[in-house]
């Protein structure tokens, strides 16, 4: 049983990249007839991890990846793009928005918002963990794993100081 405030590691750096590359041979099987993607990276660790699965996307595929930042503030109640050209790079593009956990789904809904003001062809999400407990109707199209938890635990990914690889705990 565990412990309350207690660290579980969920994924090790190697099985997250693992399902980092399941994800991109997923999101190039649905975007195979695509030229390229605006991936739009929520937060740090969502760039993070957009900077591993687009490498990984490369690797497999022709697909060219426009990497867009979009900030979100410290109790997630707004985002913005950091680009000021986002607009032009999002218009009438197939967009992959792509975070690390989600959770009640609010900062991907208000991200979401944010870069449909941008008239994208399409929008796709991809998520590494999947927490549940969502307080919009939001979904994603891609996940690395989905786990159950309580609304009392956290799930936290963790880069490594290149952002290489991550490890997933559960507290």
């Amino acid at each position: 049983m565990q412990l309350q405030n207690e660290k579980v590691k969920i994924l090790g750096g190697g099985a997250m990249l693992a399902k980092l590359r399941r994800m991109a041979y997923e999101v190039y099987e649905k975007n195979i007839a695509e030229e390229g993607l605006v991936m739009v990276a929520i937060g740090q660790k969502g760039l993070a991890m957009a900077q591993l699965l687009s490498g990984i996307i490369a690797e497999i595929s022709p697909i060219n990846v426009d990497l867009l930042p979009i900030s979100k503030s410290e109790d997630g109640n707004s985002t913005s793009f950091d680009a000021e050209d986002a607009a032009s790079r999002i218009q009438g593009k197939t967009v992959l928005m792509v975070d690390d956990v989600l959770y009640s789904g609010q900062t991907l809904f208000r991200a979401v918002a944010a870069t449909m003001q941008h008239a994208p062809a399409k929008v796709q999400v991809a998520i590494l963990i999947d927490r549940g407990h969502r307080t919009v109707p939001i979904a994603h199209d891609f996940v690395g794993m989905v786990l159950a938890t309580s609304l009392r635990q956290y799930v936290s990914v963790e880069f490594d100081e290149d952002q290489s690889k991550a490890s997933v705990f559960l507290y």
